[in-house]
């Protein structure tokens, strides 16, 4: 189903406002899933680029939330990154190759304990743990925060990509639950708290879990490429 938004830099992004439902996912488990297709542009650019952004305070120290972005020092080094706030920074990142110019399921399960690192899939494989970087202390609350596609909060971080059929889940998925989403978006509703497919017209992209809020557009635009999904719910 070829649709999803493209993100070309600058002050491109999505901004959904904070709901009671997207608060603190992570707490007991939680679960962040999408499609995207970053831009050969990307190759060799190091600055820490959101693909979602749930923090406050500045994009290099945030004060409370987490967020998801990719770092690249080469066209073979990505690295996929996972930030929480706790009482000291933490970030866990997983050194593997994230291909340029095709579309890659990313998906990521934490469990809430510090002591225990996040877990990633790439098109439904588990491709291991995340290395803890550093970090301690219980997570900083983000209740207050929206949530951003495709750039930080600052407008600092902008990415340069396709993405579509981002799910939130305020608990773990089981790695078949995940190549269920995949192929078919939308389909595991169980714990869902959040699903933008991002293949609307307009300025506003819908919230299609049922509870929670629509997606403000600024300077992504549409795009008639897409994943090779077989349908969403």
């Amino acid at each position: 189903m070829g649709a999803s938004k493209e993100f070309t830099g600058g002050t491109d992004r999505i901004e959904v406002s904070t709901y009671s439902g997207m608060t603190d996912i992570f707490t007991g488990g939680g679960n962040i899933s999408f499609w995207t297709k970053l831009n050969s542009s990307m190759s060799g650019n190091s600055t820490a680029l959101r693909f979602l952004d749930k923090t406050s305070g500045t994009s290099a120290s945030p004060t409370e939330g987490w967020a998801c972005y990719r770092l690249s020092f080469d066209a073979s080094n990505d690295i996929m990154s996972f930030l929480i706030r706790r009482d000291g920074l933490s970030v866990s990142n997983l050194p593997l190759e994230i291909p340029l110019d095709e579309w890659i399921h990313l998906s990521l399960n934490w469990g809430g304990d510090p002591a225990v690192t996040p877990v990633q899939f790439h098109n439904g494989i588990n491709v291991g743990s995340m290395n803890s970087f550093s970090g301690t202390g219980p997570y900083v609350p983000d209740t207050n925060n929206p949530v951003f596609f495709g750039n930080s909060p600052n407008l600092d971080r902008p990415l340069e990509a396709e993405m579509c059929y981002v799910h939130m889940y305020d608990k773990e998925l089981s790695v078949e639950e995940i190549n269920e989403i995949m192929h078919k978006p939308g389909s595991i509703r169980d714990g869902l708290v959040g699903f933008w497919p991002l293949t609307d017209d307009g300025s506003t992209q819908r919230n299609l879990s049922g509870i929670g809020n629509s997606g403000a557009v600024t300077g992504a635009t549409n795009s008639d490429d897409g994943p090779p999904v077989t349908c969403f719910k």
